[in-house]
């Protein structure tokens, strides 16, 4: 568990970073493209939080000063679901399921989530089975 934090004198540096369950049978494994830049903005296009699945949320600080963000999620309809407040430490990092920062979205399939951030995060949106036989890494859009 960690960030991966990549510099470079040179632009155009590509990668990804492939994660699973770390078991010898690895049930289940994912891939993402490397953040190439922290916004301010990140949506994600769906929410599964009930018949069988799970939406995961993973923030990165990766700046010095703390940043405070608001996550809302919304229904199918466009409607407010609910929202919370998070603040990321300098260089702190966490990976929670929606329906822990939004309880108002448990139960919810469908519809889509925002994160808002007073300075640049790094963040990413997890898809599973709750029988952790799948699980797929969506990038911010």
């Amino acid at each position: 568990m960690g960030s991966i934090v990549v510099e470079s004198s040179i632009s155009g540096i590509l990668g990804d970073v492939t994660f699973g369950d770390g078991s010898p049978a690895e049930k289940f494994r994912a891939s993402i493209p490397l953040d190439r830049k922290p916004n301010r903005r990140a949506a994600f296009g769906h929410v599964a939080n009930g018949g069988g699945f799970y939406t995961g949320l993973a923030v990165f600080n990766p700046f010095d000063e703390a940043a405070n963000l608001n996550i809302k999620v919304y229904k199918t309809d466009g409607a407010l679901s609910g929202s919370s407040t998070v603040t990321l430490s300098p260089r702190g990092r966490f990976s929670k399921l929606l329906l822990e920062l939004v309880v108002e979205s448990t139960g919810q399939l469908g519809g889509y989530f925002v994160v808002e951030a007073d300075r640049e995060v790094s963040s990413f949106a997890l898809f599973g089975a709750s029988d952790l036989s799948s699980l797929s890494a969506i990038p911010a859009q």
